[in-house]
């Protein structure tokens, strides 16, 4: 599994067809149920960290325009891996 936040969407788009199964119910479904509120709170943080590297990453940005040939590499989190 790749490591950003378009991985992150495809994992939490199948944890939700797995919730949403029909052949779930009784223990099954329980235990999906746990499993989902764990990869939501998961991914809760990976959100809150990516948030947290864009607004880092905009800030340096924003204070460094007067910086000639300074470049700033946008968060590895966010990015979608091909730069």
């Amino acid at each position: 599994m790749g490591k950003n936040l378009a991985n992150l969407n495809e994992t939490l788009f199948a944890q939700l067809d797995r919730l949403s199964s029909t052949d779930l119910s009784g223990d099954g479904l329980k235990s999906e149920i746990e499993r989902s509120r764990a990869v939501g709170g998961i991914a809760r943080l990976i959100i809150d960290e990516g948030r947290l590297a864009l607004d880092a990453h905009t800030r340096i940005q924003k204070d460094s325009k007067g910086a000639p040939g300074l470049f700033i590499e946008e968060p590895k989190v966010i990015s979608d891996g091909k730069s």
